[in-house]
């Protein structure tokens, strides 16, 4: 909670995304809808595109707040307009419902929002890209304390969550969670290692992705075996697997974007050969 507060007052807008969701869930916090739409809204603001999806979905369902139609099309449909999936359907859903006052009152909002925030209209669906020039800061950076808790369970919820969905509206900003936390805590290492990456280098979409994930689900296999020296065989085994599930998810979604070295990789492993190809491609790539 401390790390997102720290981020959100930084101008990084994914963790305020992240606070709306602990205060709407009483993860870590007790509920409190006021400040989930308060950290939302802050988010939407600067173009995280989760948040601006779930501002439009506060006002429709009245949830925390009134419900108020023309509020809802406009988060809607500044969604829509930044190419948002879940917008677009949802405007479109909503479009009937409202009267043509409504929807007339609604662009006009939506005219006025995108004219006041282009910086918010540049930031792409799922991909929070940080302006840094806005962070200030004297000194050095001061060392944090072990990982808590309530950190670790965070950090295995994330994970489990990006290898079910790795295309989510909120996935980005689970990533950049992720990616500082692993970075700054000293008490859990872990050692990233590219082994989904074909080996002539055949680019992939959703290569980085795949990548980091592999980073996270060891982590979490680490994190899930405490007490213990850590089995790096079973870690990198471990990441391998949740980046083939977050691989399977996404080609469900998308089922252009295949790999036919990610294909293989799956093959070995409902073959059970899996786990002597990953320790031989860590002994070739990761020494």
């Amino acid at each position: 909670m401390v790390w997102f507060k720290r981020a959100a007052a930084a101008g990084y807008a994914p963790a305020d995304y992240s606070l709306g969701a602990m205060y709407e869930a009483g993860q870590g916090v007790s509920a409190d809808l006021t400040q989930a739409r308060s950290h939302y809204e802050r988010a939407a603001e600067l173009g995280v595109s989760a948040a601006i999806q779930k501002m439009g979905e506060l006002y429709r369902d009245g949830h925390g707040v009134p419900p108020d139609p023309v509020i809802a099309y406009m988060w809607f449909a500044v969604g829509a307009r930044m190419g948002i999936p879940e917008s677009e359907n949802a405007l479109e859903t909503i479009k009937p419902q409202c009267t043509q006052g409504q929807r007339q009152m609604a662009e006009a909002r939506v005219n006025t929002w995108v004219a006041g925030h282009a910086n918010a209209m540049e930031q792409k669906p799922g991909r929070f890209v940080y302006h840094d020039s806005t962070w200030v800061e004297r000194g050095p950076r001061p060392s944090r304390g072990p990982s808590t808790p309530e950190e670790r369970a965070y950090a295995i919820l994330l994970t489990r969550n990006l290898e079910q969905d790795p295309l989510s509206l909120d996935a980005s900003a689970a990533r950049a969670w992720l990616g500082t936390w692993w970075d700054e805590v000293p008490d859990v290492v872990v050692l990233p290692c590219n082994v989904v990456d074909a080996p002539k280098h055949d680019p992939y979409p959703y290569g980085t992705e795949l990548y980091e994930q592999i980073t996270y689900s060891e982590g979490t296999f680490i994190l899930q075996n405490p007490g213990t020296p850590t089995d790096w065989s079973a870690a990198f085994l471990a990441g391998v697997n949740g980046a083939l599930r977050a691989y399977e998810s996404i080609i469900k979604q998308k089922p252009s974007d295949t790999s036919a070295f990610l294909d293989d990789l799956r093959q070995q492993r409902d073959s059970g050969q899996l786990p002597n190809t990953i320790s031989r491609l860590v002994q070739q790539r990761c020494k």
